[in-house]
């Protein structure tokens, strides 16, 4: 009697083990899907289409003129990689003082939109570590430097976490017109939703 409980509750840990490993497989299954399509593009065709890096050249489009984005120079995309690569591990050691001089610096050497990125991913930090006062000054200097969804989503984020609804909503409505004007529609359906949830 006692082999027979012992293989039944052998059996029952096998089970409970094999539904989690499962459970576990079916959420990196979808997490990789998820990154998949959101990065499907190479990292520069983002970075352009967001922040509008480089020159850009105008094209019609019916009775409107829409920027687009010039290409972004491999000097600039190997910038922002060694940046990135650098956070990272700044993360990874639970840095977020590191983390914040990184984009500093980085910042402090850059202009226009690439110095928005870096202003935008700056203030993120601050507000993960719950520096909102900081988050906010430097989110808006990023949105100065080049106002875009991107920049525009972080400022109204950072008022969000400030309960500063109406500006959090100002922001957010500039963020869906910036993504429309740069056809990112996923994007803009979700700060259209932090518009309405808002409201």
């Amino acid at each position: 009697m006692l082999i027979g409980d012992m293989a039944h509750t052998h059996t029952q840990t096998f089970g409970f083990i094999r539904k989690k490993v499962i459970i576990i497989v079916v959420v990196i299954l979808v997490v990789i899907g998820v990154a998949a399509f959101v990065f499907r593009t190479p990292i520069t065709d983002w970075v352009n289409a967001t922040f509008h890096l480089g020159t850009t050249e105008e094209q019609k489009t019916d009775d409107s003129t829409v920027s687009k984005p010039a290409p972004l120079d491999e000097a600039a995309t190997a910038r922002i990689e060694d940046i990135k690569t650098q956070v990272s591990s700044a993360e990874n050691q639970g840095n977020s003082t590191k983390q914040a001089e990184i984009y500093a610096e980085a910042a402090s050497t850059s202009t226009g939109a690439e110095k928005a990125y870096y202003q935008a991913s700056q203030a993120t930090v601050y507000m993960a570590a719950g520096d909102l006062q900081q988050a906010l000054t430097t989110a808006l200097l990023a949105y100065e430097a080049s106002p875009s969804a991107f920049t525009a989503s972080v400022v109204g984020s950072v008022y969000e976490q400030l309960e500063n609804k109406p500006k959090a909503l100002e922001y957010y409505k500039q963020a869906v017109t910036y993504s429309e004007a740069d056809g990112k529609s996923g994007l803009g359906d979700y700060y259209r939703y932090k518009v309405e949830e808002l409201k």
